[in-house]
């Protein structure tokens, strides 16, 4: 059966605007972060590794939280790069005009709101969201719109999953703001900056064509495979030094596939460099915090159920 074509939206299409796919990266990184201050700070009783952990209620209503700011950044997103989402609409709801910018921009405004008042139970944890908002913000809007600005564009991404991400884990768990915390986060910052630099790549004719600027625009795919490699090498150098296994080990298994994409340049080698990496990290963070792989099987589920009935594709899939 398919889904209705109707321009008004239908009730799959509030949740699947936000992007849940790619907000489980988010909370991955948050894991990571609540995993590692779990062990430097002794609090073996919040998480442990391959085996059920108690959960932990508080961090759930944190992950949401984080959640909904980050599916109303989503949302802000598409309605800032519309005109270049409109190449390719094949998955997009607000460029294939399915779901109209008026009622976007609400349900962005009440999600991101929810969140922040949401977030006043720490203060900590608010100033991390209203950082989150911001850099969300400046990210796809003008006149900063540091998505449309080479390397800026990179370091962002990297910034707001990799450390921010990172951080709100690890104050979630009690850690301590302080030195070690941002030298934890540090190989994490840069195994998001490999994958943020290959991810331009399939986008790169589309921002072309509209004129945005991006690093893989201004450097090519050659300059970006060299500078995702070297990234991905630093996360495997600085995983071992701190003794980050599970950083280290996300690290090897991408290798292959970035090697890969430095000798053959190909736009499927590209996308195979972190379709298959990506949910291998996604594992490894639900092997941590079991809720993940159980949102990580409903959303992709859900994903696989809904894309080929309300756009008629084959998505998601892995390794493609």
């Amino acid at each position: 059966m398919k889904l209705d074509q109707r321009k008004s939206p239908l009730v799959p299409d509030y949740f699947f605007v936000m992007r849940p796919l790619i907000i489980m990266p988010v909370w991955a990184f948050c894991i990571f972060g609540f995993h590692r201050a779990s062990i430097i700070y002794d609090l073996g009783s919040k998480v442990t590794f391959w085996r059920i952990a108690p959960i932990d209620g508080s961090f759930l209503y944190i992950l949401f939280l984080y959640g909904l700011l980050f599916g109303a950044i989503y949302i802000l997103n598409q309605l800032a790069d519309y005109e270049t989402d409109k190449l390719t609409p094949s998955i997009w709801l607000i460029a294939s005009d399915k779901f109209p910018k008026k009622t976007a921009t609400i349900e962005m405004i009440v999600l991101s709101t929810i969140a922040i008042v949401g977030s006043v139970v720490n203060f900590y944890l608010f100033v991390l969201f209203i950082f989150t908002a911001i850099v969300g913000y400046i990210y796809s809007m003008p006149p900063a719109r540091l998505s449309a600005r080479p390397v800026l564009d990179i370091v962002a991404d990297s910034t707001i999953y990799g450390i921010t991400a990172f951080i709100l884990g690890w104050i979630a768990a009690g850690g301590i703001i302080g030195w070690m915390m941002w030298k934890f986060s540090l190989p994490y910052f840069f195994l998001m900056m490999a994958g943020a630099l290959n991810q331009a790549i399939p986008d790169m004719d589309d921002d072309k064509t509209t004129g945005k600027i991006t690093t893989a625009v201004k450097f090519g795919k050659k300059k970006i495979s060299i500078f995702s490699t070297i990234a991905l090498f630093l996360v495997i150098f600085i995983s071992v030094l701190l003794n980050d296994y599970i950083c280290m080990v996300m690290g090897i298994v991408s290798l292959p596939f970035f090697l890969k994409v430095f000798v053959s340049g190909k736009k499927s080698d590209f996308l195979r460099s972190y379709h298959i990496p990506g949910p291998f990290i996604i594992l490894m963070a639900g092997l941590q915090f079991p809720p993940l792989l159980i949102a990580a099987v409903i959303i992709f589920a859900g994903s696989r159920w809904y894309y080929p009935r309300r756009f008629g594709v084959d998505y998601p899939k892995v390794g493609f």
